[in-house]
């Protein structure tokens, strides 16, 4: 019963966070071709908002500021999102780090509302402007690598009041990351349409992050009273490990309250996620000790450790690039967890098949996620919600 209440509450909530920015069912929403995105037939109060996505105008190996002459300037069309790693050869770019320019053209429809626009986090560091007008910056975006800063504040601007035509000058710079560029859409509505989807995801993110970090604390008291339960304290740290890292992608809610710094964040991001295989197979392995191998659970250790180590002791440089070495390491963990719940469900060990249920479910969300972060499909964030199902 419990599992029930639990898969219906974080299908709610999953729902709620895809339904973030997206355009009501029905609504086929204009992709952009050849720069241009024309809304001028778009109705936002009916048809909701729309991403910004498809053909950009880039300009790779140049920061060009809004006034050039674009007429006498080249540039490669080139789809938006996506990251500058896979555009051709011919667009200026080779692997992630460098800087360039992205240009877009809207259209937007008559009326009184002002339109406004959401930034989700650009790698890894971009300036703005609209009409001429600076919208907005993140970092330090800049030619050479020591003169660049890196950031991560998703945001929302207010576009220029009756505007009809906008043309969005994207400046953007990565020293700091395996990938540069525009990874998620950026999304344009009405200011309150969009202010009140991201009230919306900041309020699920703060639900979700409060809500591992008490069963993560709750878990660990438990064994601090029954020490014989070991599996309740690694079940607390991996809830606490997916708290840390959720905290500090998506909405980066650690990084708005405290000045910790991009780097500090992903050194969150990659140790948690590093830790989070050695914690959640010591959960498998106390849970089930006839089924799950000892020797396993030392190479877990072993290779979460130097993972995490790694993360800590080099730059973010060096560490992203490496980042299907980490998750080749939790998918192995995920696919010998599973090995170990079959094999308890078809000994009839107790309670073998209900978490059995929760851990699929769990290890189907960190394959999404991978597949996301690998920019294979576009969508949010689900290992926190697949955690509940093993809870």
């Amino acid at each position: 019963m419990r599992r029930i209440v639990w898969a219906a509450v974080c299908s709610v909530m999953i729902g709620l966070c895809f339904a973030g920015y997206a355009a009501p069912a029905g609504a086929a929403a204009p992709r952009a071709e050849g720069g241009t995105l024309d809304l001028s037939g778009w109705n936002f109060e009916r048809d909701g908002t729309v991403p910004l996505a498809g053909e950009w105008m880039f300009y790779g190996g140049r920061l060009l500021p809004p006034d050039t002459d674009w007429q006498r300037v080249a540039g490669l069309p080139v789809q938006v999102p996506g990251t500058w790693n896979y555009y051709p050869e011919e667009s200026g770019m080779k692997g992630g780090q460098g800087y360039a320019t992205y240009r877009l053209n809207i259209r937007l429809p008559d009326g009184d509302e002002p339109f406004a626009l959401h930034i989700p986090n650009i790698l890894t560091a971009y300036k703005l402007w609209a009409n001429g007008r600076e919208l907005a910056s993140a970092g330090r975006v800049a030619i050479e690598a020591s003169q660049s800063r890196a950031e991560q504040t998703p945001r929302i601007v207010i576009l220029q009041r009756g505007a009809r035509t906008v043309e969005l000058v994207l400046q953007v710079s990565n020293y700091e990351h395996r990938k540069g560029g525009i990874r998620q859409n950026l999304t344009v509505g009405t200011s309150q349409t969009l202010i009140a989807a991201q009230m919306k995801k900041t309020a699920i993110t703060m639900i979700v992050l409060g809500s591992l970090l008490i069963i993560g604390f709750y878990h660990i008291g438990l064994y601090a009273l029954r020490r014989q339960e070991g599996f309740t304290l690694y079940f607390g740290l991996l809830c606490l490990f997916v708290a840390a890292r959720i905290s500090v992608t998506g909405e980066a809610i650690l990084l708005q309250w405290l000045p910790l710094g991009w780097e500090i964040g992903m050194k969150i991001d990659y140790i948690s996620f590093a830790l989070s295989g050695v914690a959640g197979y010591a959960y498998i392995y106390r849970l089930f000790p006839g089924e799950a191998s000892k020797a396993f659970m030392r190479a877990a250790l072993i290779s979460g450790g130097a993972l995490a180590l790694l993360a800590l002791s080099t730059p973010s440089i060096v560490y992203t690039k490496l980042l299907g070495g980490y998750q080749l390491y939790i998918f192995v963990v995920c696919v010998y967890s599973l090995y170990v719940m079959a094999l308890a469900c078809w000994r009839k060990r107790e309670s073998a098949a209900f978490a059995m249920t929760g851990i699929l479910a769990f290890a189907v969300t960190v394959v999404h996620d991978m597949l996301m972060y690998n920019e294979w499909l576009q969508s949010t964030e689900l290992v926190p919600f697949g955690l509940y199902f093993s809870f």
